[in-house]
């Protein structure tokens, strides 16, 4: 779904998801999947990404012509997968 609505959806990764809430210090940490918290966060992340003229300007330099250059929550997977790489 995160290919075909890619401005509704995310490719889902529970333990990225996890980790990357620990790392934004979120109080409530799942212990199990939940898609819809999953979703409702990456949307509220995007809100927040999408006022960061600067990154997307950033970001949409990265991508050649034959990528998706809508809006897309696929930029916030992008920095949940950094924010997990960070030590």
């Amino acid at each position: 779904m995160a290919f075909q609505f890619p401005d509704q959806y995310a490719p889902y990764d529970f333990h990225r998801f996890r980790d990357t809430l620990v790392k934004i210090g979120a109080k409530d940490i799942p212990e199990n999947h939940d898609l819809p918290r999953y979703f409702k966060v990456m949307q509220t992340l995007f809100q927040f990404i999408k006022k960061e003229e600067q990154l997307l300007a950033l970001h949409r330099a990265r991508l050649e012509d034959k990528h998706y250059q809508e809006a897309s929550l696929l930029l916030v997977e992008d920095f949940c997968a950094f924010l997990n790489e960070m030590n």
